[in-house]
């Protein structure tokens, strides 16, 4: 039997972030408040993303390392390597 995949929309990922793991009133807040005070503000789905990274204690993959390397106790790791 073939495995059913699935791709998620911004909007599904956002609920389930927001939502369920209550990380907006835990790392989110204090993070946004550092990172603008430190001139270096972050979009608030990818600080969203990232802070929920930090607070489960996973590994955040992403090509976009510039998006999230201000964020505090961050771990990222880029799996896409592309031939320049």
């Amino acid at each position: 039997m073939k495995q059913k995949q699935y791709l998620l929309d911004t909007c599904i990922c956002a609920y389930w972030l927001r939502d369920k793991r209550n990380v907006r009133e835990q790392i989110y807040a204090e993070e946004k408040a550092r990172l603008a005070l430190a001139g270096t503000p972050t979009g608030e789905f990818d600080l969203l993303i990232g802070c929920t990274a930090v607070a489960k204690k996973m590994i955040m993959v992403t090509e976009n390392v510039k998006d999230f390397q201000n964020i505090k106790d961050i771990q990222i790791e880029n799996w896409i390597e592309r031939d320049t």
